[in-house]
């Protein structure tokens, strides 16, 4: 099995699309397809969601003209999302920022899963496509047919060139969310003793909100958020510490 990639970058963070397939030149064709398609989408999301664009949809709102998200429909989706998400995790997963409403924090896993519906899903009505993978920063959304599975290497925050764990999976999307990459990024609610969050689910959107709910939380409220939503993944505690839970159910490993 072959797999060809391109890489990208939008939102300000790198993406790459893999496709696999036993026909290299079948892949490569898939992706000059799909990566024009893409790129459109993707800066389609950043212009209506970035709170750092004057003119987007967000912006629009924080300066207060709250008819943006009465107006449209997918603003209204991702609103509801985020303060859904917000009750879910006592207050861990957190859409304001400093007072405003600021969804950036869920919007990357959104787009990713919305994009990866749109534009790499309907590739696998080829049989002769075994998988599709796209990777925004480090979080993935992917599917597989033909017993085809992806291998998906956890980094050691704490040194960058080991990997703490790895996946073996054919569908789903997995999100980590620390310190190490972009820096003390979420604001903490709980004791500050979790270094990196790694969520296993079928949607990025929700593995992503759980992710930096964990770094959010602390490790004594997101453990009980671990049983209470039966969640899957792995996490590393600040003194190297790693803890599986699968399906809210723990294994606690020695430090790496």
């Amino acid at each position: 099995m072959k797999i060809k990639s391109e890489t990208f970058e939008k939102m300000a963070i790198p993406f790459t699309v893999s496709i696999a397939a036993e026909d290299t030149f079948l892949a490569c064709r898939h992706l000059q397809k799909v990566v024009p398609q893409l790129k459109k989408e993707l800066s389609r999301i950043e212009s209506d969601y970035s709170p750092f664009i004057e003119t987007s949809l967000v912006s629009r709102y924080q300066k207060g003209e709250k008819t943006v998200l009465f107006d449209n429909d997918e603003f209204q989706e991702i609103f509801a999302a985020t303060i859904m998400a917000k009750d879910l995790t006592v207050g861990a997963f957190n859409p304001y920022f400093s007072d405003q409403y600021d969804p950036t924090g869920y919007t990357k896993g959104w787009a990713i899963e919305k994009v990866f519906g749109q534009v790499l899903h309907p590739l696998l009505g080829d049989k002769e496509i075994s998988g599709v993978c796209l990777n925004g920063g480090g979080d993935l959304q992917f599917e597989s047919q033909n017993h085809f599975f992806w291998n998906i290497g956890i980094e050691n925050p704490l040194s960058l060139q080991e990997i703490i764990s790895s996946y073996h999976l054919e569908n789903g999307a997995v999100a980590t969310s620390g310190r190490s990459k972009r820096g003390r990024h979420i604001k903490i609610m709980g004791k500050a003793d979790l270094e990196q969050v790694t969520i296993y689910s079928n949607s990025l959107a929700y593995s992503d909100i759980w992710a930096t709910a964990g770094i959010a939380a602390g490790g004594t409220l997101f453990n009980r958020l671990i049983s209470k939503f039966k969640l899957t993944g792995i996490y590393m505690k600040q003194n190297g510490d790693l803890v599986i839970f699968e399906r809210g159910r723990f294994q606690h490993v020695s430090a790496t």
